[in-house]
């Protein structure tokens, strides 16, 4: 059997040029590639991007890296998913405020 892939649309560079509002977007890699998610962010015109590794589909835990536009990183260590939520949505909040 073979298996036809179809290219999902850049939803997060189509919506980069719309309104003034904050961008988040997600670098999901094999490695964690830090100049590839900063690559990924200039692209696609975000404020900020979050790395994480494939190792965290599936798993109950993740650990990811907060990039922004100012190429300022934070980490966020090894958290459960919904502790990884919280995390990403305070730091969302975060930049939000400081408008």
């Amino acid at each position: 059997p073979c298996i036809e892939l179809v290219e999902n649309p850049d939803i997060a560079g189509e919506t980069a040029v719309l309104g003034t509002g904050k961008k988040v977007g997600f670098a999901l890699q094999n490695e964690m590639d830090r100049e590839k998610a900063n690559q990924k962010l200039v692209k696609k015109g975000l404020d900020a991007i979050l790395l994480n590794s494939l190792s965290a589909m599936g798993a109950a835990e993740n650990q990811l890296t907060w990039i922004n536009r100012n190429n300022q990183e934070s980490d966020s260590g090894v958290l459960s998913k919904p502790d990884a939520a919280k995390w990403i949505l305070d730091l969302c909040t975060q930049m939000i405020e400081e408008v």
